[in-house]
C-alpha cells in the first residue's frame, strides 16, 4: 500500500483509510461532477426515430488544490457528487473501460471478457474484479496487483497484450487506465482519469463471474481486492513490462505523409504545369523533387529531366519569363533539391553539424555557380562574345545576375584574369620514374668530421672556462644594443658553409690601413673558422675602397643597426657574402 505524507491525515474509518491507500497516490488534478438522474434520460435525435439515452456526467477537474484522505471519503460517499482520481508515476492497480455499445460488452459478445481476461494472463494479470460502473451498464475490469510498478510501463505493456491477440483498443470500444499518454515538454500531460467504484446511488456494483450484482459495498470489494492482488504473478507481468516497454522504443514511427499521397500530389501539380506569372521556380522544385525521390535520378539525368519535363508541362510558352535561362534553372534547381531529398527506400544523407554557411557566403556561392553555369551554357553553343561589355551582358543575362555581382567575380570571366590564368600556368617537371639502385657500401660508409675542437660553453652551467671573447662580447651587446632590436640570429642563406681559402694580405700604406686594423684588431680570442671569415671580410673591403663610414653604413643597413663588433659568426659569415655580392653589382 501506498504511504501517506504527513501533511496528510488519515480518517478513522478503516474502509476511508484503504479507499486513500489504495486510489489516491496521486492526490492533485482529481475529477468530479454532478450525479445524473436515472429517470431523465438524454434525448438523442436520430434521423428515422428519438432515441433515450441515460445521462452521461460532466466532468470537471480540480486543479487549484490537492485532494485530502478524510476528505476523499466523505466525497465518495456524498450521493449527488461523482469523483474520481488520475495515476501517478507507480500504481498498484489498473483497469480496463468496456462501454455499453462496445463490441466487447455482453450485449453484444458474451464471451468478450473471458477472452480479454485469458488474454490479460499471458503477462502475468491472473485475477480481476468486475465491476459495473454506473446506471449505463458499462463495466469496469479491475486488475489488483500485488505491489507498486511503473504507470507508463503498466499501460504500454496491458496496450501491447491486448493488440498483439486482436483487441482494438480505443474509447468507446475497450479503454485501457492507465492510459500510454504522451510526453509533455511545455505543458505537463495528465493521465486520463477515472471514477472510484461503488459510489452511492450511481449504480455501481460488484459483480460475479456470471455478471450477476453481488454487492455495492467497500467491505466486499476489499476483501475481492486483496485475495485478486496475492494471486498475480508479478514476476512474470515484471518481465512483460519490461518488454512492452524496449518493444515500444523500437517499434518505428508513424510517418507523417503518405508515400502514396504525396506522390499523387506532385504528379496533379506537375500535370498542370503553369496557370500564370511567377510559378517558374515552385514548379521545377517540384519537378527536381518527384524526379529524385520517386525516378532516382541524380546529376545531368536529373538535368535533363527536369528541362523536358517543365518545357512540354501546360502554359511553358505562354507564362514562363525564363525560357531563355531554362537550362540554368535547372541546373541550379537539381543540385538544391539533391542536397534535401533522396530516393524513396534509401537513407538521408548525413550533414555535419558544424556544416553552416553564413547568409551572406550562401548567397555568395549561389551566385558563383550561377554565373559558372551560365558561361558553361554559352561556352557549349560557342556563344561566349569576346568583348568584355558583350560578354558580361550575355552571361548577367543567362545567369539572372546584376552587372554589380557579376564584376565583383570577375575572375570567373573576365578575359584579362583568364589571359593571365594561362600565362602562370607552369607545366608539370618530367619526372624520372626508373628505380633507384642502393649506393655501394663504400659510398654508405658516415663521412669523418670537418672539425675536431674543444667545445666551449657557458661559465657557471658546467666546469669549464669560458669562451675567450664571451665576457667582453656580453659587455659590449650590454651597452651596445638599441632597445627593441630582435634577438634571433640570422642563418646563412645558403644549403653550405662556403670554404674560404684566403691567404693572409699584405699590409698597404693607404687610406684603407687603418679600417683594416680596426676590423684585424679584434680578431683575438677567435678561432681559425672565424679568423678565416675575418680575413675574408678585409679583403671584400679593400676591392671596393670603400671608407670607414661606408663600412659601418652598410652593416647598420643589412643587420638592423648594429655595428661589426656587435655581429655574431653566422651574421659575420652573411656579412661576407654580400660584401662579395657588391663585386658583381654594377649599381653599387
Amino acid at each position: 500500500m501506498i504511504a501517506i505524507r504527513n501533511d496528510d491525515l488519515l480518517p478513522s474509518d478503516p474502509l476511508a483509510q484503504w479507499l486513500s491507500r489504495t486510489f489516491l497516490r496521486n492526490r492533485w488534478d482529481f475529477i468530479y461532477a454532478p450525479v445524473p438522474d436515472p429517470n431523465q434520460p438524454e434525448q438523442k435525435e436520430l434521423e428515422w426515430q428519438t432515441e433515450y439515452l441515460k445521462p452521461k456526467p460532466e466532468w470537471k477537474t480540480e486543479s487549484r488544490y490537492p485532494m485530502k484522505s478524510r476528505v476523499l471519503y466523505y466525497r465518495w460517499a456524498d450521493p449527488s457528487e461523482i469523483v474520481g482520481v488520475r495515476f501517478d508515476h507507480t500504481t498498484e492497480y489498473g483497469l480496463l473501460d468496456i462501454d455499453v455499445e462496445s463490441q466487447y460488452h455482453p450485449k453484444q459478445n458474451p464471451e468478450a471478457i473471458a477472452k480479454i481476461q485469458i488474454a490479460l494472463e499471458t503477462i502475468g494479470i491472473t485475477r480481476t474484479v468486475l465491476v459495473r460502473s454506473s446506471w449505463s451498464d458499462g463495466l469496469h475490469l479491475y486488475f489488483p496487483l500485488n505491489g507498486a510498478v511503473n504507470t507508463f510501463n503498466l499501460a504500454v505493456g496491458v496496450k501491447f497484450c491486448l493488440q498483439t491477440q486482436g483487441f482494438e483498443v480505443k474509447a468507446g470500444q475497450l479503454e485501457i487506465f492507465p492510459n500510454d499518454k504522451s510526453y509533455g515538454v511545455v505543458t505537463k500531460i495528465l493521465y486520463n482519469g477515472h471514477r472510484l467504484p461503488l459510489q452511492p446511488d450511481t449504480g455501481s456494483w460488484l459483480l460475479d463471474d456470471d455478471l450477476q450484482a453481488i454487492s455495492n459495498q467497500l467491505g466486499d470489494l476489499f476483501r475481492v481486492w486483496d485475495i485478486a492482488a496475492i494471486g498475480q504473478d508479478m514476476t512474470s507481468l515484471s518481465s512483460a513490462l519490461e518488454i512492452a516497454r524496449q518493444n515500444r522504443l523500437k517499434k518505428p514511427r508513424r510517418r507523417l505523409n503518405n508515400v502514396d499521397a504525396w506522390r499523387q500530389d506532385l504528379e496533379i501539380v506537375i500535370a498542370e504545369g503553369w496557370t500564370g506569372a511567377h510559378q517558374t521556380n515552385h514548379l521545377l522544385k517540384q519537378i527536381g523533387c518527384y524526379g529524385v525521390v520517386f525516378k532516382e535520378l541524380s546529376g545531368d539525368a536529373l538535368i535533363k529531366y527536369i528541362m523536358e519535363t517543365a518545357t512540354t508541362a501546360p502554359g511553358y510558352g505562354q507564362w514562363c519569363a525564363h525560357q531563355h535561362q531554362i537550362e540554368l534553372r535547372a541546373r541550379s534547381w537539381a543540385k538544391a533539391v539533391e542536397k534535401y531529398y533522396w530516393p524513396l527506400g534509401t537513407h538521408a544523407k548525413t550533414r555535419p553539424a558544424n556544416d553552416i554557411v553564413p547568409f551572406n557566403q550562401r548567397r555568395s556561392k549561389t551566385a558563383q555557380e550561377e554565373i559558372e553555369a551560365a558561361i558553361s551554357i554559352l561556352e557549349e553553343g560557342d556563344r561566349l562574345p569576346e568583348t568584355i561589355t558583350a560578354r558580361a551582358q550575355a552571361i548577367s543575362e543567362l545567369a539572372g545576375t546584376s552587372l554589380g555581382t557579376l564584376y565583383r567575380h570577375k575572375g570567373l570571366w573576365h578575359p584579362a584574369y583568364q589571359e593571365a590564368e594561362k600565362r602562370c600556368v607552369i607545366p608539370d617537371a618530367a619526372v624520372d620514374t626508373a628505380p633507384i639502385e642502393p649506393l655501394p657500401a663504400a659510398y654508405r660508409k658516415q663521412p669523418d668530421p670537418l672539425y675536431n675542437r674543444e667545445l666551449q660553453t657557458k661559465e657557471g652551467v658546467m666546469k669549464c672556462k669560458p669562451a675567450p671573447r664571451e665576457a667582453s662580447f656580453k659587455k659590449e651587446s650590454k651597452e651596445s644594443f638599441p632597445r627593441g632590436v630582435r634577438g634571433e640570429q640570422l642563418s646563412f642563406p645558403q644549403v653550405e658553409r662556403p670554404i674560404l681559402r684566403l691567404v693572409p694580405p699584405v699590409p698597404r700604406p693607404n687610406s684603407q690601413s687603418s679600417l683594416t686594423h680596426s676590423i684585424s684588431g679584434l680578431s683575438s680570442g677567435i678561432d681559425a673558422e672565424q679568423d678565416e671569415v675575418i680575413q675574408g671580410i678585409q679583403a671584400q673591403v679593400r676591392g671596393l675602397n670603400w671608407t670607414l663610414a661606408e663600412i659601418n653604413e652598410f652593416i647598420a643597413s643589412r643587420f638592423e643597426g648594429k655595428r661589426r663588433y656587435q655581429l655574431s659568426n653566422d651574421e659575420l659569415l652573411l656579412l661576407l657574402y654580400y660584401l662579395q655580392t657588391q663585386h658583381d653589382n654594377p649599381n653599387r
